[in-house]
């Protein structure tokens, strides 16, 4: 990808951190050797990230991972990239400043025994360098921004004098924890990365992959996925940094070597002209425009026609089988005013008032229209059979109040006899009157009760509360009699 005599180089170095015996508050991972891995077949690649120099160092301690980044720094020129990878723990100090966690870390001793974000920041200014890209997968990854932010006016007019730029990436916010989500045996952020370096994150289709494309693809991609917010800053980056290629034609230079192609099998006879039409379309469109449908599938065969082993059969055989879009449903059109709505759906309840005419008179109107629902709600309910029971039963209900009435009073006439029986006096007429009220008591009570329970829900208030004084009334006589005739 480069020249390696004159042109500019890549330099990377990839750290995994994924074992602290040192710390037992730090979980062992299981992604960072995968991901350092994984990174670096890309990276190493000559048809995609074409790095002159790749260090991996994997479970260090802070002082051997320090003095990797320094040698690497050190031998990059001033126009060279160097980028920076860390996948592992990231831990904050109590100033809120990020740290990288490596074999040796304890948390009481942070500041001694970690990588400082700040200490990196130190080694990217001293060096010859203006070009660097850290890409961080960790917790708290975003918190980074206060060690590359931070200075006076006079350190920033500085930085901008020199021309330095520094481009970071990071797996999650200042505020956030990155889970170690395993997706194909990479963490969730490191695998999106990768994949956009193969290619996923070309959108312009111009066959090399900028730091901005790779950030834009890996963040809709990771939070389609996960809860993980990835960030960026681009610090004082001149142009765009380009980290990979994807071994594919840039899209206009394709564009014209696949129509060339084409119109070259075309005068052959080996492909129809509707086959023919339908490939010029696609490969005149641009990435975004390709989107994910038919075009997709067409697009990815047109490449076939670039390669050397090229045959006509199988190419036209997999074009056909390329599964069209599918086709909207017509929508039914929408319902004039005026015009009979579909049998289909039954009509509204509340139908829109008619737009009045111009002589002022209503549109005709079936007479099954006439009549709305406040009309019908303003009729007054038909005579029934149920309305005349229940009419009957009330009357039949006072007819009961009336003769319960008349029955206490004869008992009570009965039983207090001034003339021929005492109050106090005990005989066996007494005992009689005594037994008779009992039993009209009960029969009294279990009438009335019986007759509201029955009528329960159709009676008016004052009836039902009179016809529980009558119940409580008809007890209280049974208990009297009980007494009276002991």
């Amino acid at each position: 990808m480069n020249d390696e005599a004159t042109g500019p180089k890549r330099y990377g170095v990839l750290i995994a951190s994924s074992k602290f015996p040192d710390e037992s508050k730090l979980q062992d991972l299981s992604c960072p050797e995968n991901d350092v891995d994984g990174l670096h077949a890309v990276l190493d690649d000559e048809g995609i990230g074409g790095f002159s120099k790749l260090l991996v160092i994997k479970n260090r301690p802070s002082y051997d991972v320090l003095r990797g980044i320094h040698r690497l720094l050190g031998e990059a020129s001033r126009d060279d990239l160097v980028l920076i990878y860390y996948a592992g723990h990231g831990k904050l100090d109590r100033a809120g400043r990020l740290h990288l966690a490596t074999t040796d870390t304890v948390n009481k001793e942070l500041e001694t025994t970690s990588v400082p974000a700040q200490r990196i920041r130190d080694l990217i200014d001293n060096a010859d360098t203006n070009k660097t890209a850290l890409i961080l997968d960790c917790c708290y990854s975003g918190a980074i921004e206060k060690s590359f932010l931070r200075g006076d006016v006079d350190e920033q007019l500085h930085t901008l004098a020199e021309g330095r730029g520094t481009f970071i990436m990071t797996a999650a916010t200042g505020v956030q924890t990155a889970r170690e989500e395993v997706c194909d045996g990479y963490g969730i952020f490191t695998k999106h990365v990768i994949d956009g370096i193969r290619g996923g994150a070309d959108v312009d289709g111009d066959g090399v992959i900028t730091m901005n494309e790779l950030y834009g693809y890996v963040h809709r991609q990771v939070r389609a996925e996960s809860h993980q917010v990835p960030m960026k800053w681009d610090l004082n980056v001149q142009g765009e940094l380009i980290i990979a290629q994807t071994g594919r034609k840039p899209r206009e230079e394709r564009r014209l070597a696949i129509r060339e192609r084409l119109f070259a099998l075309s005068a052959e006879g080996a492909i129809p002209d509707l086959v023919l039409t339908k490939a010029v379309e696609v490969a005149g469109l641009s990435f975004s425009e390709v989107g994910t449908g038919a075009n997709a599938g067409y697009d990815k065969l047109l490449d076939r026609l670039l390669e050397e082993d090229f045959r006509v059969g199988p190419f036209l055989d997999d074009w056909l089988k390329v599964p069209p879009d599918a086709v909207p449903e017509p929508q039914p059109e929408p319902v004039l005013q005026g015009q009979p709505e579909p049998q289909t759906d039954p009509p509204p309840k509340h139908q829109p008032e008619p737009e009045p005419q111009p002589n002022g008179s209503q549109p005709h109107q079936p007479a099954s229209q006439h009549r709305t629902v406040a009309d019908e709600e303003t009729q007054p309910p038909p005579a029934t059979g149920e309305t005349k029971r229940r009419t009957w039963l009330d009357v039949l209900i006072w007819l009961g109040c009336i003769v319960g009435a008349f029955v206490f009073v004869i008992l009570m006439a009965a039983v207090f006899d001034g003339a021929n029986i005492s109050y106090f006096e005990y005989n066996s007429k007494q005992r009689q009157s005594a037994s008779g009220g009992i039993t009209g008591s009960l029969i009294c009570a279990a009438f009335f009760y019986a007759v509201q329970r029955r009528a329960l829900g159709r009676l008016k208030p004052a009836v039902v509360v009179l016809h529980r004084i009558a119940v409580v009334a008809c007890l209280g006589f049974f208990l009297f009699f009980v007494a009276l005739g002991l």
